[in-house]
């Protein structure tokens, strides 16, 4: 036995392969709300511009995009303060998309597709040293729809 001291993890993940997501928000009946988050990862495509949606409670800011890993895409809606979570992406810091991990988010199916959206506790994390997106990128490369990405400060 080592004297290395046993190190918990910063993070810990259990990220779920997009395919998946789509047969957990299957297994809901319509209007049921999830009973519990998941972890997903991929690139980060199809950005639109913020739009305005009015509500009875006042305007509320939408930023919809796609969340692909390569085989599979699913769409990803995040709402005024939650967008602030890509403005890195958003305002061009990276040369190619980069992978998220989408921590503690909720599937579900709206107006007959699959969709992601923030709960209370939800993160992203962007190129996070995690094992699993580090595992996703390489295999990107190697298929070749990923270029490799220069280090940034």
């Amino acid at each position: 036995m080592d004297n290395q001291p046993n190190i918990v993890p910063f993070h810990k993940f259990e990220l779920k392969d997009i395919a998946e997501v789509y047969d957990i928000s299957r297994s809901y009946v319509p209007d049921e709300i999830p009973t519990y988050a998941i972890d997903v990862a991929g690139v980060v495509k199809d950005i639109e511009p913020v739009s305005v949606i009015q509500t009875i409670i006042g305007d509320r800011y939408l930023l919809r995009f796609s969340l692909s890993d390569g085989r599979h895409s699913i769409k990803v809606v995040l709402s005024d303060d939650e967008i602030l979570m890509l403005d890195q992406i958003r305002n061009g810091y990276f040369d190619n998309p980069p992978i998220i991990i989408f921590a503690s988010c909720r599937a579900h199916i709206f107006e007959g597709n699959v969709i992601l959206k923030c709960i209370q506790s939800s993160r992203i994390y962007i190129d996070p040293p995690y094992k699993g997106a580090i595992v996703m990128r390489q295999r990107l490369i190697d298929e070749g729809l990923y270029e490799e990405q220069k280090d940034y400060p």
